[in-house]
């Protein structure tokens, strides 16, 4: 399902983004073609957490598909902009390793409460069942 998928997902650019970090530390001087290539594979990761997302703004929301994927879409928009700016702050700060790092924590906690919150659907979906 969309759940699965969007874990998935996550996990998956958490995995990369844990590789970039560990790249940007390094200083060898082929280095710079496996971070491109780790970035090449963050956006093939990306339809896998736009779907599983889309699926879940519709599952939970049946009656008002429409809003809740502009209500996702408009979230997104959001967060790439203020992300993109908080990039600028902290690879000014502390360079390429540092957001990578910092990438690497946010993408954590978004697989941790992404975790804990479908957990949370899984078992409200079982109790509402067996009433």
């Amino acid at each position: 399902g969309g759940g699965e998928m969007l874990t998935l997902g996550i996990a998956a650019r958490l995995l990369l983004l844990g590789c970039l970090a560990i790249a940007g530390l390094l200083h060898l001087g082929w280095i710079g073609w496996l971070v491109l290539a780790g970035f090449a594979l963050t956006q093939f990761v990306w339809p896998l957490l736009a779907v599983g997302a889309n699926s879940l703004a519709v599952r939970l929301a049946p009656t008002a598909r429409g809003e809740s994927v502009g209500l996702f879409n408009a979230a997104t928009s959001l967060s790439a902009a203020v992300g993109s700016a908080l990039a600028g702050v902290v690879f000014g700060a502390g360079g390429f390793a540092a957001l990578a790092a910092a990438a690497f924590v946010a993408v954590a906690i978004a697989l941790l409460l992404s975790r804990v919150w479908l957990a949370g659907g899984r078992h409200a979906d079982r109790t509402a069942t067996t009433r």
